[in-house]
C-alpha cells in the first residue's frame, strides 16, 4: 500500500492529524495487540471447537493469517475490523487462499465464533496490564472504554474488574463498541487534546450537564432536549438523509446541517425525531454553560470519528450496507476497491459530527454578537469559542470546558489533565 492519506481534507482541521505516519504507528500497535488476542482466544478454545470444525476449514495454527482476515471481515455491530490499509494488504492472500478464507468465514458466521473472538480480544486488551484502569459506573456507559490517555482507560468495574475474558468469549453477540479504539488512537496521539475529560471534572457538575452527554431516554419521547445523543443520533440523521441527495459538497452539507441545528438550539426550529415521528424543539435556548459542556464532549467525539478510517470500516444496519452478506474474499475486495472513497455510513457519521461542532461555533458567535451576555457568560463563551477552533491550543493553552463551567457556577472543580 502507498502512503496513508485522508479521504477528505477536513480531517486536517485537528492538530496532529497531519502526522499520518505517527497515526499509522499507533494504529499498528493497537491492532498488533488486538489481533494477537483474537488468535489467543481462538487457540484457547480450539479444543472445544475441534469436533465441530469441518475438514475443509484449516486449523488456527495452520492458517492464522486466514483466520485473522476472516474475523476482521465479520460484521461486529456496525463495524468491520478490516481497515482500508489491511484490505489492500490482504489482496494477495485473497488471490492465493480464497477457498480457505471462504470456508473460515462461513464457519465463523455459522458458529458465532468471529463475534466471540472479538469480544474476548476487547476484554483481554483492556485487562492485559499495560494500562491503568479507572473505574466509574457514573461517568462511563455500560461496556464502554473511555480513553483518558494511552496508558489510562476509564471503564466500569462490573464490566472489566469483576469479569474475565472468558466471560466475554461466551457471549455470542457483540458486547463492545469498537469505536472506543478510535478514541484510544487519538488519545495516544495527543492526550491533552483528545483524551477523555469526564473523570474528576464532569463528575462535580450538576447532573443536568451529565444528562446532556449521556442522553437518557434516547429514541423515546423522554429524550433530553438539546442533548448530544438526540441531536447526533436522531435529528442530524434525519437531516442528513433529507439533504445528502442534493449534490452538495461535504463542506456545503456540513454548513446546511449546522444551520438547522443552530436554529434548533436557539429554540427557533422544530426538527423531526424519527423514533417517535414527532417534531421536537429545544424547549429553551441553549445556555452558555450547556454550550461549553456539549462543545467539550464534541472535542472528544469528532476527532475519533475522523480517525476511524485508519482503523476499520464503518457500516450500518439497513439496505445501504453494501458489505452485508458478502464472503470474506468479496468483503476484502470491496473494501479495497473503495479504499479512497467515503462509504455512506462513514461519510454520514463524520459529517454529522462536523456539523454539530459547526453549529456550536455558530451559536457561540451569535451569542457574542448579540451582546446580551453577562461578564461571566461572555468570558465562558469566548473560552468555548477558542476551544472549538483550537485557538487556545495554538496559543500554548488548552481549556478544560467542564472545569470552566464549574468555575462559572462557583463550584470547586478539580480540573483533570
Amino acid at each position: 500500500m502507498g502512503a496513508r492519506r485522508w479521504i477528505d481534507p477536513g480531517a486536517l482541521q485537528h492538530p496532529g492529524f497531519e502526522r499520518l505516519g505517527r497515526i499509522g504507528q499507533i494504529v499498528l500497535a493497537i491492532k498488533r495487540d488486538f489481533y494477537a488476542y483474537v488468535l489467543e482466544g481462538l487457540r484457547l478454545y480450539a479444543r472445544e471447537l475441534r469436533n465441530i470444525r469441518p475438514p475443509c476449514v484449516p486449523g488456527v495454527n495452520t492458517a492464522p493469517e486466514c483466520w485473522l482476515v476472516g474475523v476482521a471481515t465479520q460484521k461486529y455491530g456496525v463495524i468491520y475490523l478490516l481497515s482500508r490499509a489491511e484490505a489492500l494488504q490482504s489482496l494477495p492472500l485473497v488471490r492465493s487462499r480464497a477457498a480457505a478464507l471462504s470456508s473460515i468465514g462461513a464457519f465463523l458466521e455459522d458458529t458465532g465464533l468471529g463475534i466471540r473472538a472479538i469480544n474476548y480480544a476487547v476484554h483481554r486488551f483492556v485487562c492485559d496490564g499495560k494500562r491503568e484502569l479507572r473505574f466509574s459506573s457514573v461517568l462511563v456507559p455500560e461496556r464502554a472504554i473511555a480513553a483518558i490517555r494511552d496508558t489510562v482507560l476509564g471503564v466500569r468495574k462490573s464490566d472489566f474488574g469483576d469479569r474475565v475474558p472468558r466471560d466475554s468469549f461466551d457471549a455470542s453477540t457483540p458486547l463492545y463498541d469498537l469505536h472506543d479504539f478510535a478514541h484510544l488512537t487519538t488519545a495516544t496521539l495527543c492526550p491533552r487534546l483528545y483524551g477523555n475529560k469526564y473523570f474528576d471534572c464532569l463528575f462535580h457538575l450538576p447532573n443536568h450537564f451529565r444528562r446532556l452527554i449521556q442522553s437518557p431516554g434516547l429514541r423515546t419521547e423522554y429524550a433530553v432536549p438539546r442533548s448530544d445523543g438526540l441531536i447526533f443520533s436522531e435529528l442530524l440523521t434525519t437531516l442528513f438523509r433529507q439533504l445528502s441527495d442534493e449534490g452538495l459538497s461535504n463542506a456545503e452539507l456540513v454548513a446546511r446541517l449546522a444551520q438547522e441545528v443552530c436554529a434548533y438550539l436557539m429554540n427557533d426550529r422544530a426538527l423531526l425525531q424519527p423514533s417517535t415521528g414527532r417534531r421536537v424543539t429545544a424547549g429553551n435556548p441553549l445556555t452558555v454553560e450547556e454550550l461549553a459542556v456539549l462543545s467539550q464532549n464534541k472535542a472528544y467525539e469528532l476527532p475519533a470519528s475522523e480517525v476511524e478510517q485508519q482503523l476499520f470500516t464503518r457500516s450500518g444496519v439497513d439496505e445501504l450496507d453494501r458489505l452485508g452478506g458478502l464472503s470474506v474474499p468479496e468483503t476484502v475486495k470491496q473494501i479495497a476497491r473503495t479504499a479512497r472513497e467515503w462509504r455512506y455510513y462513514e461519510r454520514r457519521n463524520v459529517l454529522k459530527h462536523r456539523a454539530q461542532k459547526a453549529a456550536y461555533e455558530m451559536y457561540a458567535k451569535m451569542l457574542l454578537a448579540e451582546g446580551h451576555l453577562s461578564g461571566d457568560e461572555r468570558r465562558l463563551t469566548g473560552v468555548t469559542l477558542d476551544h472549538i477552533s483550537y485557538r487556545d491550543f495554538w496559543r500554548g493553552e488548552r481549556a478544560n470546558l467542564f472545569g470552566a463551567v464549574g468555575r462559572t457556577l462557583g463550584l470547586q472543580v478539580r480540573v483533570c489533565d
